[in-house]
């Protein structure tokens, strides 16, 4: 819903957002198996969590991720595909997608682990294969969800080559990785948002050790990542949390003045802090030297959104369970 074109235009709170907001979908002739892959995957992972409590809920979730999962791999394609508007604000952003196996393999691992229904692990397996996702990604992100299939797959018959893959990837982020690290310790690969993805494979390392592969390596990687976030670098990038912690991050509902007053981009370019504290919210972080200004007109450093804080949260409580402090 929404295109960046309109939405680019606008900044202020989202009870605010009075332009034309047009709509987008997914069809048997504009396929995007990418989107409704991804969307089966959280339904039907989101149905575990209500299996006990709310039953019907999560029969509910369920069935749905069953339908999307059938209509992503049967009608395959990347969003937007041919036919649509392309003008949506996925398609026009840095980020675009540019493939679907990944999520057409992690909606059938949780399908399983949602029904123990073998077929969807054979599926997963077989586009695991097809779509060769044993190669070690970039990062652990919303472009590749390579790492997090291996470790699902592996989880489930601990095969040996799943392990392997996780281990190539993972050892690109550890010590002696080939990934740079900054004076401070944080591994760095992006001046966009390099938090995110220290973060996001600091969980999937969690995770991993759980499994038995190289747990004392894979938490000591975590502990240092999560820690330097939280203030181990000499200040936190947690917004609400810790020493002097974010004041601007670029946020636009709070960086607006209590209602009635207006917010627009006055707000945005104002150097004062944001009149509403964004408890818990991940800036994107430093550069490659730990250098950090608290710019809220900075995308790079200062950006909040919800790829950040999903494995960051994620992080927290795997260390908080493992009591890995």
């Amino acid at each position: 819903v929404g295109t960046k074109l309109l939405d680019s235009g606008h900044w202020g709170r989202p009870e605010d957002m009075t332009m034309a907001r047009p709509p987008d979908m997914v069809d048997a002739t504009s396929p995007g198996s990418d989107v409704a892959g991804e969307t089966a995957a959280a339904l039907a992972a989101s149905s575990l969590l209500f299996q006990e409590s709310d039953p019907a809920y999560s029969a509910t979730l369920l069935q749905h991720a069953a339908e999307l999962f059938n209509f992503a791999n049967t009608y395959r394609g990347i969003y937007p595909g041919q036919g649509t508007k392309c003008n949506s604000y996925v398609h026009q952003t840095e980020s675009s997608s540019t493939s679907y196996g990944d999520e057409l393999a992690l909606a059938a691992c949780w399908l399983y682990y949602a029904t123990n229904d073998i077929s969807y692990i054979q599926t997963a397996e077989a586009l695991y294969d097809e779509f060769t996702l044993g190669t070690p990604s970039w990062a652990y992100s919303h472009q590749q969800k390579n790492p997090a299939v291996q470790i699902l797959l592996y989880q489930y018959n601990q095969d040996q080559r799943y392990r392997d893959a996780i281990t190539t990837y993972m050892d690109m982020w550890l010590p002696g990785g080939s990934i740079p690290r900054t004076p401070k310790g944080l591994v760095y690969r992006n001046q966009w948002g390099p938090l995110r993805y220290a973060a996001n494979t600091a969980y999937l390392a969690l995770v991993a050790a759980d499994l038995g592969i190289n747990p004392v390596a894979h938490r000591d990687f975590a502990k240092t990542q999560i820690r330097y976030i939280l203030g181990d670098s000499g200040r936190s990038y947690v917004v609400g949390y810790g020493v002097n912690p974010p004041e601007r991050p670029k946020h636009e509902s709070s960086s607006c003045p209590d209602i009635p007053e207006e917010c627009d981009f006055t707000d945005y370019q104002s150097p004062d802090p944001n009149p509403q504290i964004l408890y818990g919210a991940l800036v994107g972080g430093p550069d490659i030297n730990d250098n950090w200004i608290d710019d809220r007109t900075n995308s790079k450093t200062n950006k909040v959104s919800c790829d950040f804080n999903a494995g960051f949260q994620s992080a927290i409580a795997g260390m908080t369970f493992n009591r890995c402090k």
